[in-house]
């Protein structure tokens, strides 16, 4: 533009306008509608802060609900699993009576089990020549108590049961797997812990 025609378009009373403007004519900005448009992106922010804040809350107390029925659940289980004890150890044979292997372990615990009411299972198949466990349900928490406190027990193999095998027999608590999960972490995180930790 050169200076006339700069000098001209000054002493213009009616606004001046370039041709693409004039042809599309442009809404004026001002400070005031600048400061609407700020005002109205930072309701629309405080409104989704204030919604994810509430959502926050709601998330956190359902984690909260959901950890006490879980507690809930688990106490439950173990509840059902109070007169349960988990034999390890004891050779599997295709004929075996479980009523008397089980009868014959109270013998070497020095604990009478044949007028206590049970019942023996094991727990699933045989695999690699390894026998499962056996599972023990006693009809009261008593009889079970007398079993796993039985100092004896720290001396039952196969053998003493009348077995070839000369493995040792384990008998402990039926625990749910989140006890056991529980536990084998702990386990696990003591071996972890250098033996020189404290010099």
């Amino acid at each position: 533009m050169s200076s006339k025609t700069y000098q001209k378009i000054g002493k213009m009373i009616d606004k001046w306008y370039c041709n693409g403007c004039l042809t599309k004519p442009q809404k004026l900005v001002t400070n005031n509608d600048i400061m609407d448009k700020l005002e109205s992106m930072e309701r629309r922010y405080n409104d989704l802060l204030n919604k994810y804040n509430e959502q926050i809350q709601i998330n956190n107390q359902l984690k909260t609900e959901i950890i006490e029925i879980k507690s809930q659940l688990n106490k439950s289980e173990q509840e059902e699993l109070k007169n349960n004890v988990i034999v390890l150890g004891i050779p599997y044979r295709s004929n075996e009576n479980l009523q008397q292997v089980v009868e014959k372990m109270g013998k070497e615990l020095q604990i009478d089990l044949s007028k206590q009411r049970f019942t023996a299972t094991r727990m699933g198949q045989k695999e690699n020549n390894k026998a499962c466990p056996l599972k023990i349900r006693f009809e009261n928490e008593d009889a079970k108590l007398k079993v796993i406190k039985s100092p004896r027990k720290i001396n039952l193999t196969a053998q003493s049961l009348g077995y070839a095998e000369t493995n040792k027999v384990f008998i402990n608590q039926d625990l749910t797997k989140k006890i056991l999960r529980y536990i084998k972490h702990v386990t696990n995180s003591k071996k972890q812990i250098p033996l020189n930790t404290y010099g």
